[in-house]
């Protein structure tokens, strides 16, 4: 049987920075080198409200500005307080969500 996953999922916006670097940069490097079953998809949302009432939407008349970042990230159970101690740091300002699954592996 194969190990248990967990999905994390990270709430942050596209101006958050690691080290000058976009966080979703920083965070698909940092679990690449992981070199674990790890899978991460980056959602950037077209209109997004923010727990400040700040509000950011995508128009063709503006620039974009801010927008809701969702990274979706599955890992090993025996590697979630690990890679969410790191993400903790990666992503100075957003949310941190973890839900056990049950995924299969299809083939």
């Amino acid at each position: 049987m194969d190990e248990p996953y967990v999905n994390i999922r990270v709430h942050t916006s596209e101006k958050e920075r690691h080290e000058g670097k976009p966080v979703t940069q920083a965070v698909v490097h940092y679990l690449h080198h992981l070199k674990m079953g790890a899978r991460c998809a980056v959602f950037r949302g077209e209109e997004g409200l923010y727990e400040t009432g700040e509000i950011s939407r995508a128009s063709i008349t503006d620039l974009s500005y801010n927008l809701p970042i969702l990274l979706d990230i599955l890992v090993p159970a025996s590697e979630l307080d690990r890679v969410v101690e790191q993400l903790k740091i990666l992503v100075p300002h957003g949310w941190i969500g973890v839900t056990p699954t049950k995924y299969e592996r299809t083939t």
